[in-house]
């Protein structure tokens, strides 16, 4: 399950970032559409700084059809390279989220990309913008990306 979707569009060979996107969505409507709610993810988020808590419920969700639909408007209609930040977490929780709605996914699995990988990469860097995102408003607020 997740509580937003938020991206950033970028080149790898370019030192700048382009449009922003970020939505919140409504966890019962997460839960409605077939997501689980994982435990430890919840507790963790209990431990954290009542900022980040805060950060959590004080906003307006969206369904997660509307949700994915607005990303979906967003992201354009031609598949790109996308990245997710593990080869196997958030672009696939994404595309479950699309297959699960009966909503095309905007971009094709063979444009699925590893964020952390190009991040290890001793010879390739992406922009020197891609590292340095602020995924929050302070350093203690983690996962608010684009706001």
């Amino acid at each position: 399950m997740s509580l937003s979707v938020g991206a950033v569009k970028f080149d790898p060979r370019v030192d700048e970032l382009g449009d922003k996107f970020y939505v919140d969505i409504d966890p019962e409507s997460c839960v409605k559409h077939g997501l689980r709610m994982d435990v430890s993810t919840v507790m963790w988020w209990l431990k954290q700084t009542e900022e980040a808590r805060n950060a959590v419920t004080d906003h307006e969700r969206l369904d997660l059809p509307a949700a994915l639909e607005g990303f979906a408007d967003w992201f354009g209609s031609t598949s790109l390279p996308t990245w997710g930040n593990g080869a196997t977490f958030d672009n696939v929780i994404v595309r479950n989220a699309y297959t699960l709605c009966d909503i095309a996914c905007p971009w094709e699995y063979y444009d699925d990309r590893c964020f952390r990988t190009l991040k290890s990469l001793s010879d390739v860097r992406p922009p020197r913008a891609a590292f340095d995102i602020t995924l929050s408003t302070t350093p203690s607020t983690k996962h608010r990306p684009c706001r």
